[in-house]
Order: structure tokens, then C-alpha cells, then sequence
């Protein structure tokens, strides 16, 4: 009978990349442990790369969207104290023969490697195994020199469109009712571009979807920008802070924990930037007003938000150096909207 591969006998093989690696930066590897935690089939495994606690977990053959990947599994490194790296790893693996593992290793195809450390947040999708270890210890080299963690513009860009995808499910189910139709309408038609385009080019069913595509659009991009700048202008936290994104004491009334955190934290901020955050407080009240409208679309779009602003604080976005928003312009709206809105290649005001 064949040994089938297993997350557990992947240990051996990361460690030993990992080592290879950080030995050649002179960085230290040291307390390599195996770690059980809530709700996983096998042990994960922990330790300290110089003096970070890091927790690497192990998966084989799983599909998640990344925000759903930080929302599930950060908060658990976290409460124990550890960084997080996560290894997925494709089903293909299972065809590697046990007794090849060790000479093929570094050399493993990684679907995807989530980084959420002091010194480096990234997502990296299709890399080989070699490849990802040595930008977690490159990154840690950077970041003793320049004491600035680094931070991936494109993770961001990700987060925020599956926000925005996930927003906008849920909006397109609500513009039949007319208080909130009406108050999003008014809220888009403030957007001269906007605007105009909707009225140019949309009949009326038309205009009802992509008037929820927007208002998830504009939502997402004021939220992180209202957390960038809150950061880096005025050093202070104006959005709450969400320990566990996942429960439901956390997101089951976080529109309104959201609202009240904004006036109260940061109506310099409201006032300093009011072009472009004037109509953040006005979206959020609309969405409060479906708390009653439509208990069980509250519900969703707060967890869907409650994640969101859950990630800032793994990801740390005010530390980013490139053009974030540019990017994210470029492929925040779902793609159909965006290209019958004419948004491809064309930004507001260009």
C-alpha cells in the first residue's frame, strides 16, 4: 500500500528550505514545535525566526478567497501570540512520491502563501516553495534595515475586490426596496461621473445593478482610505477594532459599531477630507436603516465589512509605498460593470 502525502509530512521539507535559507542571510531558526489547534484534522507547527513567534500552517488541496483565509485563521495565531504563515499546497502534491519529497522539495509548487508577520504582509499565488521561504527571510532582512514592515500593494488590491464582489451580491438584492434605492441614488448621483454615465448608457434594470456595484465600490475604497489616512496623517485608529471577524458578537451589529467609531474617532479626519469622504456616514446610514428593512442583509453585509476592516490590522495598508488606490481603481468594480460603465482604461476627473 502507498503512503499518502500529508500535510504532516511536509514539516520536514519546509523546515529544512526554511533553514537552508535563513542560514545563508544569517537569519536564526530556532523552537520548531508541532502546535494542535481548534478545529484542524493534524497538528500545525510553530516557531521563532530570530525572535518572532511564527505559526506555519499547512494545507493541501483547499479553496478559500484570502480574505476568508485571514478572517479564519489569523485570529487564532494571534491569540496564542504567533505571526501566521500560511502553505497551500495543490492536490497534485499527493502524486509525489514519500521517498522524493526531500530531493524535489524546494521545488514544491505553492498555491498560495499567506504572510502576515511584523515585518511583511503578502499573498503570493503560484510560487514554488524555494521561492516563498526566500521572500519571507528576505523580507525580514529589509525590514531589520530599515524598520518599515513591507507590505504588498496587490494582497490589498485582492482584499478590496473580494469585498467589493462581496458587497455588491447583497446590495443588487436590495434595490427594490425604495428607501434604500433612493438613498444610494442620491448618494451616486453626487459623483458627477457617475452620474452621467448611468444616466447615458443604463435602462432602468441595468441601473439598479450597477448602482449597487458602485455603492460597494465607493464604500470600500472610502473605508481604506479613511484607515490609511487616519495612520499615517493623524496616528490614531478611527475604525474598531475587530478581535474575531468570524462571530457573530463581533459583526452582528458592526455597521452601527462602525458609524459610531467614525463620528466619535474621526470627524477631523471627515472634515480634513470631505471631497473624499463626504458621503461615507450617508452610506452607512442607509445600511443601518436595513437593520429593520432587512434584518437577515444587515447581517451579511456586516460580516462582509466586519472582515474587511479585520484585515487592515494583519495587512497594515498605511505602510504600502505604491499607488494602492490606482491599482485597486483598475479592477475594484466587477468586471462586467466596469466595462459597460466605460471604467477599463478611463479614471473620474481624467
Amino acid at each position: 500500500m502507498s503512503i499518502r502525502i500529508t500535510e504532516r509530512s511536509l514539516y520536514p521539507i519546509i523546515i529544512n528550505v526554511l533553514r537552508d535559507i535563513a542560514g545563508k542571510y544569517g537569519i536564526s531558526i530556532s523552537g520548531v514545535q508541532e502546535i494542535s489547534l481548534p478545529n484542524r484534522s493534524s497538528p500545525d507547527i510553530w516557531l521563532r525566526i530570530d525572535n518572532y513567534k511564527v505559526l506555519i500552517q499547512v494545507k493541501i488541496d483547499t479553496t478559500e478567497k484570502i480574505i476568508d483565509d485571514i478572517a479564519k485563521t489569523y485570529p487564532i495565531a494571534r491569540q496564542l501570540g504567533f505571526d501566521l504563515i500560511g502553505i497551500l499546497f495543490p492536490k497534485d502534491i499527493r502524486q509525489v512520491r514519500p521517498e522524493e519529497l526531500e530531493k524535489v522539495g524546494p521545488n514544491l509548487r505553492v498555491s498560495r502563501g499567506l504572510v502576515l508577520t511584523a515585518w511583511q504582509g503578502i499573498d503570493l499565488e503560484d510560487v514554488m516553495l524555494y521561492g516563498l521561504i526566500e521572500t519571507v527571510v528576505k523580507g525580514l532582512v529589509e525590514f531589520r534595515r530599515v524598520q518599515v514592515p513591507l507590505i504588498d500593494y496587490l494582497t490589498i488590491a485582492r482584499i478590496t475586490r473580494e469585498t467589493i464582489e462581496e458587497l455588491a451580491v447583497t446590495l443588487r438584492g436590495l434595490t427594490g426596496i425604495k428607501q434604500y434605492f433612493d438613498g444610494t441614488q442620491a448618494i451616486i448621483g453626487s459623483f458627477d461621473y457617475y452620474r452621467a454615465m448611468l444616466e447615458d448608457f443604463l435602462n432602468e434594470e441595468e441601473m439598479r445593478i450597477y448602482t449597487a456595484d458602485i455603492m460597494a465600490y465607493l464604500l470600500a475604497l472610502q473605508l481604506l482610505f479613511l484607515h490609511i489616512v487616519s495612520r499615517r496623517v493623524y496616528n490614531k485608529v478611527v475604525l474598531p477594532e475587530v478581535q474575531n471577524p468570524l462571530s457573530p458578537d463581533e459583526y452582528g451589529d458592526f455597521i452601527d459599531k462602525l458609524y459610531n467609531s467614525i463620528i466619535t474617532s474621526g470627524k477631523d479626519v471627515l472634515s480634513d477630507y470631505h471631497k473624499i469622504l463626504g458621503s461615507i456616514l450617508h452610506m452607512l446610514e442607509i445600511l443601518r436603516a436595513l437593520k429593520t428593512l432587512e434584518p437577515n442583509s444587515y447581517i451579511r453585509i456586516s460580516q462582509v465589512l466586519a472582515k474587511y476592516v479585520y484585515t487592515f490590522y494583519p495587512l497594515r495598508p498605511e505602510h504600502v509605498k505604491e499607488e494602492l488606490f490606482g491599482r485597486i481603481y483598475q479592477f475594484g468594480l466587477p468586471p462586467e460593470t466596469r466595462k459597460n460603465l466605460g471604467l477599463l482604461h478611463k479614471a473620474p476627473g481624467s
